[in-house]
């Protein structure tokens, strides 16, 4: 009754202070950035945490898909177990758990599963992105679950003009091959978008390939100059091959292509809906107010064959979401007042139904959750603004064990809040300090041990005796703008968790370390150097850099002082992005990650993993017509032929999973 009456008073606060006031208009312009506050801000005011990766860069990087172009990103490591469609982000060294760390938005709808899964990067193709735009640091208050590394929002493409046709078409190494198609247009007030994808992929290990498919279509239209209304859906269908893990022992006789388990795969057939109304509720010179409400549904099956058939599942998950907000600009006195309350309800259930040594299931989970949550953001002075924010979040999980005839429940819930300031002592310059608190519930699947693993032999089912995971992030930083186009941004962080969830891959059972400490800086320095040098040859000439520092340990325990592994303590990446001749253009991008323990050595007593270096390139010529505009590219990954792990396994043999050699990839983009 307490959360309650605390949140209706912020509620009374925020309305009261929206509708009593006289002053100056509101100024909405220049809106770009909306994650990092979850209501517009202007992406040139966003604090050094944030990063836009705008649709000029993603073109301009011909990256094929999400990871790679997060690769390079400032405090972002990128993994795979040797598919793309196992790719995982790592934001603020979370490493093997980084898939229910890190939350992957599209649009603001949740991508991560409520299962261990996390986000499937493969089903969110590159040509349909506008922009990204990420959030390092905690986010519980604002977007609840899975929110503890940082944010990544991806948003799709509008149409903004008459209707146009786009067709890419790319063939590459290990026999890669894509076709893609994007139809937009407006017409009076209806925005309209049709999208199909189709991809396939040899691989560069022996049982590797995969195919998908995507379809995908956006309505929308404007009631009224204050009501519009959205509608879009899609659909996804892959069938994956897995080439497993590799054992030392392994390699001589099975090269690194090889593979111990040539019949191990999965299908996944996807589909989703979401609609959206948008309802500006008071248009006033000294007042908005906002209303946005949004239904989604997403259903996904997956068929899943692993150890060559000894372990074989049937997995269904169907969500439901109602997701309320409303958003209030107004002016306090001679200051503005920016604050948001909403409610996040969904409703999840899991089917499971598994055979085999690993595997043997016949359940249902079910999951309800719902947060409220309420933010107040206040320009203090013409320089110093502030802001606070706290969420009330549960949940409730139902277990039904048909092949035992058991039912159990949990009802886990979470009180979280946040504060911070910011302080702009130039134009696009500022200093920032934030606390908040974050919180991690139990996806569904690691409440249930799935199947007799040494060394402890446990049985299959519920274990109850799992906790929630909490902490607490500290970060301050600046972000400068050094005149004649450089730019550079420093942040520090400390994130003490509690309870933190892991998964043994060595016992398939899951558990809670008792605490562990996150530390680290993060900067990033950028030079347009065309602001500087005059040189007519060139359209474009921008350089980048990123380099992070963590450090992440145990902080008691049977582990206490040793390294959380498969976190590296150094990530460096740089790169070149040139515009030329008025057709041309040229990138060269080089990442390095540093050595780390491998997954499941928390005593730290294994040799390290080895620090990989990774250089991309890529070619473009491009011409723009008065009705036909096209392009042809090149692109080379992994340029120097490096050979590394993507991920490695500590156990009775250290399993390992190769990285892809160097690859080559050509395509052609043509619009009309």
């Amino acid at each position: 009754m307490k959360k309650i009456f605390v949140f209706l008073l912020c509620l009374g606060v925020l309305v009261s202070w929206g509708l009593d006031v006289h002053a100056q208009t509101v100024d909405l312009g220049k809106i770009m950035v909306v994650t990092a506050k979850r209501a517009p801000q202007p992406a040139q005011e966003a604090s050094s945490n944030v990063t836009v990766i705008t649709r000029g860069e993603i073109e301009a990087s011909h990256a094929q898909n999400v990871p790679d172009l997060l690769r390079t990103q400032l405090g972002i490591r990128v993994f795979d177990n040797g598919t793309a469609k196992t790719s995982s982000i790592d934001i603020r060294g979370f490493g093997d758990a980084s898939k229910q760390n890190v939350l992957v938005l599209v649009d603001g709808r949740r991508t991560n599963s409520i299962d261990i899964s996390g986000a499937d990067f493969i089903q969110i193709p590159v040509e349909l992105i506008d922009r990204v735009e990420i959030v390092r640091g905690g986010g519980s208050v604002l977007y609840g679950d899975n929110a503890i590394g940082g944010v990544v929002n991806i948003i799709t493409r509008q149409s903004r003009e008459k209707m146009d046709v786009q067709t890419v078409s790319t063939a590459g190494s290990y026999d890669t091959y894509g076709q893609d198609i994007l139809v937009s247009g407006t017409d009076a007030d209806t925005r309209y978008q049709a999208y199909y994808k189709y991809y396939e992929d040899g691989g560069f290990r022996q049982n590797s390939d995969g195919v998908s498919r995507d379809g995908n279509v956006k309505l929308g239209h404007d009631v009224s100059d204050k009501v519009s209304v959205d509608f879009q859906a899609g659909a996804h269908d892959d069938l994956q091959h897995y080439p497993g893990s590799l054992r030392l022992i392994d390699l001589p006789s099975k090269s690194r292509k090889g593979t111990r388990f040539p019949h191990d795969f999965a299908r996944t057939k996807e589909w989703y809906a979401e609609s959206a109304l948008k309802w500006l509720s008071v248009d006033e010179v000294d007042y908005q107010g906002t209303f946005e409400l949004t239904l989604n549904r997403r259903d996904r099956e997956v068929f899943s064959s692993y150890f060559d058939g000894s372990t074989v599942t049937n997995s269904g998950i169907r969500s439901d979401g109602v997701l309320l907000k409303y958003i209030s600009e107004s002016m306090l006195g001679s200051r503005a007042l920016t604050g948001i309350i909403g409610v996040d309800y969904y409703d999840h259930e899991n089917e499971i139904l598994g055979s085999g040594l690993f595997n043997s299931e016949d359940l249902t989970i079910s999951k309800t959750e719902i947060g409220v949550y309420t933010t107040l953001d206040y320009e203090l002075t013409d320089q110093l603004s502030a802001n606070v924010g706290t969420r009330y979040h549960q949940a409730e999980y139902t277990f039904t064990q048909r092949d035992i005839a058991a039912n159990a429940s949990q009802r886990p819930d979470e009180w979280v809040s946040q504060g911070g300031v910011e302080y702009k002592y130039a134009e696009n310059s500022f200093l920032h300090a934030d606390v908040r608190q974050t919180f991690r519930f139990l996806a569904t699947d690691e409440w249930y041990s799935s199947g007799f693993a040494p060394p402890d032999f446990i049985a299959p089912g519920l274990n109850p005796g799992l906790k929630q995971q909490t902490g607490t992030e500290y970060e301050w930083g600046v972000k400068h703008d050094l005149g004649s186009g450089v730019n550079v941004s420093l942040t520090n962080y400390l994130h003490d968790i509690k309870d933190e969830i892991y998964f043994d891959p060595g016992t398939f059972l899951n558990g809670n370390y008792d605490k562990t400490r996150r530390i680290g800086f993060e900067f990033s320095p950028s030079w347009d150097v065309l602001d500087v040098f005059d040189w007519q040859a060139f359209d474009r000439f921008d350089l980048k850099g990123a380099y992070t520092w963590q450090q992440a340990e145990f902080r008691d325990g049977i582990y206490d002082g040793h390294e959380v592994p498969f976190v590296p303590e150094h990530q460096l990446s740089a790169g070149v992005d040139l515009g030329f001749w008025g057709h041309y253009g040229f990138s060269l991008t080089g990442s390095y990650a540093g050595s780390s323990y491998p997954v499941n050595d928390q005593a730290n007593a294994k040799p390290r993993i080895k620090p990989h270096t990774v250089f991309d390139t890529q070619l473009s010529y491009e011409s723009l017509g008065e009705n036909l505009d096209w392009e042809i590219f090149g692109r080379i990954e992994n340029l120097l032929d490096n050979e590394y792990n993507s991920y490695e396994i500590e156990g009775s043999n250290r399993a390992i999973y190769p990285a892809s050699g160097r690859e080559f990839l050509v395509g052609a983009k043509l619009k009309f």
